[in-house]
C-alpha cells in the first residue's frame, strides 16, 4: 500500500503551497487561515498515525505468535486427538488471540480518530476562515465563499488525508522493513547453493568445515577414509538438547552436544552408531552434513552425501514425485528402489499407485509408510555416503529385517557407498563393519562388532531395547495401517457465486445485538446529516453577509455544527471498530473450533499452509482491512447521498442525470463484480501454495541441503511467487479500472451541474449555485 500513497509525499506540500499562493492573491489573510488551521491538525493525524504503526508491530508479534501456535497444532493435531487435548488447546489459542486483539482495537480507536478527522477538518478550516472574514470586516460573497471552499476540499483530501496516510504508511512500511531487515541478517548456512545436485564422477572433493587456525593439509584424507573428525567439539546454538528424540531448548549455554569426537571410517564400510537417547548419536549425524557447525576442531567428508532424517520428510505430492525429488525417472532403479524398500504392496493399496497425491508431512500415510519412502528418495540417488538416522525405528520387525537385508546391509542396494547407521536395533549391527558408542556427546568406545559386542552384548541389548521402547512410544500412535481407500490431496478450489449482503449483516450480527447496530447506524445517519446541514447553513451564511444581515446566529450555529461533527465521528466510528473486533473474535473461535473438531480427514485432503491461510492472510484482512474499508464504504455512500440531497435542494432537476448516472454506474459496477470477485478468489488459491511449499521447505531444510536441492526448491517457490503476483496484479489493475471509470463519472455530473446553470436563464441566488457546485465536487 505504500506504493499507492508515497507519491503524495512530495506532490501535497507543493500542492498546499499553491494553494496559499493563490488563496492569499484573490482572498488574502482569511484565505490562509484555513491553510493554518489544515496545517496544524496535520501533527495530530501524524501522531495518530505513528502510534497506530507501533501498535501495528505489536499486533504483528502477536499474530506470529497465534499463527505459530496453530502451525504447531496443526502439526501435531493426531497426538491432540488422541489425548483429548482440545479444550486445553483451544484455551491456549484464545488466549492468544485476546492479546492480540487488544492491540488490533487500541490500533482500530486510533483509525476511528483518524476518520472523525476527515469529516471534520476541511469544514473547521472554512469555519476559520468565515470567521476571520467576519471579524476583520473582509468581504465575504458567494464566490469567494465556496471557492475557498472548493480549494480546501482539494487541500484536505491531499494534505489532511493522502498525505497523512503516506506519512502512516510509510511508518508501518518501516516497521516491515525492520522485521524483514533482523530476517536477512540473520546468520545463513554456509553451503553455496548450486544448480544441480553433483553426480557421483564429480564427487572426489572434499567437504570440509575446518577453523581459521587449522593447516589445510590436516584435511587430506588417504583415498581409503571417507569421513575424517579430528577434536570436535559442538554445541547448538541457545543450547538445543535432544530428549526422547525431540530437540529441545534448554538456557544452559556451557554443555557441549559433542565433545572430543575422534574418528576415521573408511570408504564402503557399515557404521552402526549407538548410545543412550540424547547421547549425541543425531547431532554427530548433523555435525557430518555442517547443520552443527564445530566450535574447535576439523571434519572431513569425502564424496556426495545424502541424509535420512529420523523423522521422515514428506512434501505434498505424488508419492513417486517424493521419491524421485527433481531427478530423472530411471524405470530399472527406480524399481529396484520400490522392491528394497517395501514399498511394492503398498502401492497396490493406493487408487492411483505411485501418482498418489499423498498429504502434507505424509499424513495419509501410516508412520512405517512414511519411514519407507523417506529411505527410498536416498535410495535412489545413489552417492558415496549416506547418513541414516535411525531409519528402522518406526518399521515392524520383519519389514526392518528387509529393509535392512536389501538396502543397508552388506548384500543391499548401498553395499558400494560408506553407510553410518544410527539405530537403537544392534541385533542388525552384527553384520557392520565398524560401531561407535556414544555416551553424552563423547565416543565411549568404537571398534569392529566383534570386540564392542565381546563382554557387553547383554548390556547393550537391554539398553537399546530399552531406547527402542522408547521411540516405538513415540511412533506408535501413528504406526496404523492406512485404510483401503486412501484420503488424497484435495486442490483448493475457487467458490462461486455472490457475496449475498446477508452474509455482512451476520457478520456485524455476530458482534452486537440488532439494538447496538441501529444505534451505531443512527449515528452514521446523524453525522452525516450534521455533516450536510452544515454545508447548508454555509450557503445561507453567506446569503445573509452579502445583504449585510445579522450573522451571529450562523456563526454559533456553524461552530456548533463543526464541533458536534468531530464528537459524533470519533463515537460512531469507535462503536463501529468495537462491534467489528468482537464478530472477528467470534469467527476467529468458530473457526478454531471447527478446525479442531474436524477428522482426521480434513487434515489428510488440506495442507497446513492452506489452514494458515485463513488463520493469518485472510483473517488478518477481517480484523484490519475489512472493518476499515466497510467504514470507508459506508462514508463513502452517505457522503454521496448527503451530496445528491443537498444538490437537488437547489434544482430537483438534477436528479434526472443523476438517474441515467447512477444506472452506468450500477451496470460498471456489475462488471467489475463480476471480474473482481473471482480475481481476488484466485489470489487467495495462489496463495495457499506459497505458504504450503515455504511450511514444508522449511520442515525439511537438513533433508533438502544435505540432497543440495535448493536451487530447484527455491526457483519452485519463485514461480508460486510469481503465480500470486500476478494475480495480486490483475487486481491492482481491475481497481484502478474501475475508480478511472468513477473519475470519469463524476466529471460528467460536475460538468453537468456547472453548464446547467449557464444554460438555463433563471434567477438562482450565488450561494445557492456555489453550494451546487461544491457538492457535486465533494
Amino acid at each position: 500500500m505504500v506504493s499507492v500513497f508515497v507519491n503524495w509525499l512530495w506532490s501535497a506540500p507543493l500542492l498546499a503551497l499553491t494553494i496559499g499562493c493563490i488563496l492569499y492573491e484573490l482572498v488574502g489573510i482569511p484565505g490562509l487561515v484555513g491553510i493554518i488551521i489544515v496545517l496544524l491538525v496535520m501533527p495530530l493525524q501524524s501522531f495518530t498515525g505513528r502510534l497506530a504503526s507501533k501498535y501495528r508491530l505489536q499486533t504483528a508479534l502477536k499474530t506470529d505468535e497465534r499463527v505459530r501456535f496453530i502451525d504447531e497444532v496443526i502439526s501435531g493435531v493426531q497426538v491432540i486427538k488422541m489425548y483429548a487435548w482440545e479444550k486445553p488447546i483451544s484455551s491456549i489459542i484464545t488466549t492468544a488471540r485476546r492479546y492480540e486483539l487488544s492491540v488490533i482495537r487500541k490500533c482500530a480507536n486510533l483509525r476511528g480518530v483518524y476518520m472523525a478527522f476527515s469529516l471534520f477538518t476541511t469544514r473547521l478550516a472554512l469555519f476559520g476562515a468565515m470567521v476571520t472574514m467576519t471579524v476583520f470586516g473582509y468581504e465575504m460573497t458567494a464566490a469567494r465563499i465556496f471557492m475557498i471552499s472548493a480549494y480546501y476540499n482539494i487541500l484536505g483530501h491531499t494534505m489532511s488525508q493522502m498525505f497523512v496516510r503516506g506519512v502512516a504508511e510509510i511508518s508501518e512500511a518501516k516497521v516491515s522493513f525492520r522485521r524483514l531487515q533482523q530476517f536477512l541478517e540473520l546468520e545463513e548456512h554456509t553451503q553455496p547453493i548450486t544448480d544441480e545436485s553433483p553426480s557421483i564422477e564429480e564427487t572426489d572433493s572434499l567437504l570440509q568445515t575446518v577453523l581459521p587456525s587449522e593447516k589445510k593439509e590436516n584435511l587430506v584424507l588417504p583415498e581409503t577414509v571417507a569421513i575424517s573428525m579430528k577434536n570436535v567439539r559442538c554445541r547448538w546454538e541457545n543450547s538445543i538438547k535432544f530428549l526422547n528424540n525431540e530437540k529441545i531448548w534448554f538456557n544452559n549455554k556451557n554443555q557441549l552436544t559433542l565433545s572430543d569426537i575422534n574418528l576415521n571410517i573408511n570408504a564402503g564400510y557399515l557404521v552402526g552408531v549407538i548410545g543412550a537417547v540424547g547421547s549425541g548419536k543425531s547431532s554427530l549425524i548433523e555435525a557430518l552434513l555442517r547443520e552443527l557447525p564445530p566450535e574447535s576442531g576439523t571434519i572431513a567428508v569425502k564424496g556426495r552425501v545424502l541424509y535420512v532424517s529420523q523423522n521422515p520428510w514428506i512434501f505434498a505430492a505424488t508419492l513417486q514425485q517424493n521419491i524421485l525429488f527433481g531427478q530423472p525417472m530411471r524405470h530399472a532403479r527406480y524399481q529396484q528402489t520400490l522392491s528394497a524398500c517395501a514399498l511394492v504392496d503398498d502401492l497396490k493399496q493406493f487408487p492411483q499407485g505411485d501418482r498418489t497425491i499423498i498429504g502434507e508431512r505424509g499424513s495419509s500415510l501410516s508412520g512405517g509408510q512414511k519411514a519407507r519412502v523417506n529411505l527410498a528418495r536416498a535410495v535412489y540417488q545413489e552417492a558415496d555416503i549416506y547418513l541414516l538416522d535411525d531409519p528402522l525405528s518406526a518399521v515392524d520387525t520383519h519389514v526392518g529385517r528387509q529393509l535392512f537385508d536389501e538396502v543397508v546391509g552388506p548384500k543391499g542396494l548401498l553395499r558400494h557407498s560408506t553407510r553410518i547407521l544410527v539405530t537403537h536395533q544392534i541385533h542388525f549391527l552384527k553384520e557392520a563393519d565398524w560401531i561407535v558408542e556414544l555416551k553424552e556427546g563423547k565416543i565411549r568406545k568404537q571398534g569392529p562388532p566383534s570386540i564392542i559386542f565381546e563382554n557387553n552384548e547383554g548390556t547393550l541389548l537391554l539398553e537399546n531395547l530399552k531406547n527402542e521402547r522408547k521411540t516405538k512410544e513415540l511412533n506408535g500412535a501413528f504406526m496404523q495401517r492406512p485404510s483401503e481407500k486412501l484420503p488424497s490431496l484435495e486442490l483448493e478450489k475457487s467458490s462461486e457465486g455472490v457475496v449475498d449482503g446477508s452474509i455482512i449483516l451476520q457478520y456485524l450480527r455476530s458482534g452486537a445485538s440488532i439494538c447496538v447496530l441501529l444505534i451505531i447506524a443512527t449515528l452514521f445517519i446523524l453525522t452525516q446529516i450534521v455533516a450536510s446541514t452544515s454545508d447548508y447553513f454555509v450557503a445561507n451564511w453567506t446569503h445573509q453577509e452579502e445583504f449585510h444581515e445579522p450573522t451571529n446566529f450562523y456563526l454559533i450555529l456553524n461552530g456548533s455544527l463543526v464541533g458536534s461533527i468531530f464528537i459524533l465521528a470519533i463515537i460512531r466510528s469507535i462503536g463501529f471498530y468495537e462491534v467489528c473486533i468482537k464478530a472477528s473474535q467470534e469467527l476467529h473461535n468458530a473457526m478454531f473450533k471447527g478446525v479442531i473438531s474436524a477428522k482426521m480427514y480434513f487434515f489428510e485432503t488440506n495442507p497446513s499452509g492452506r489452514i494458515l491461510n485463513r488463520f493469518s492472510r485472510d483473517l488478518g484482512s477481517v480484523d484490519e482491512l475489512l472493518p476499515k474499508v466497510l467504514l470507508d464504504a459506508i462514508q463513502m455512500i452517505l457522503s454521496i447521498c448527503g451530496a445528491i440531497l443537498v444538490t437537488a435542494t437547489v434544482n430537483p432537476v438534477f436528479l434526472i442525470p443523476i438517474v441515467f448516472l447512477g444506472i452506468v454506474f450500477i451496470t460498471v459496477r456489475q462488471w467489475y463484480l463480476k471480474s473482481s470477485r473471482n480475481i481476488k478468489r484466485l489470489d487467495g488459491i495462489t496463495r495457499s501454495p506459497v505458504f504450503t511449499h515455504l511450511a514444508a521447505s522449511l520442515s525439511g531444510l537438513s533433508t533438502i541441503r544435505a540432497f543440495n536441492t535448493e536451487k530447484r526448491l527455491v526457483d519452485e517457490f519463485d514461480s508460486l511467487q510469481d503465480v500470486h503476483s500476478s494475480a495480486w496484479f490483475l487486481f491492482i489493475c481491475c481497481t484502478s479500472a474501475f475508480g478511472q471509470v468513477l473519475d470519469f463519472l463524476c466529471v460528467i455530473f460536475v460538468a453537468i451541474v456547472t453548464f446547467t446553470f449557464l444554460i438555463i436563464d433563471n434567477q438562482m441566488i450565488g450561494d445557492k449555485i456555489g453550494l451546487a457546485i461544491t457538492q457535486s465536487l465533494a
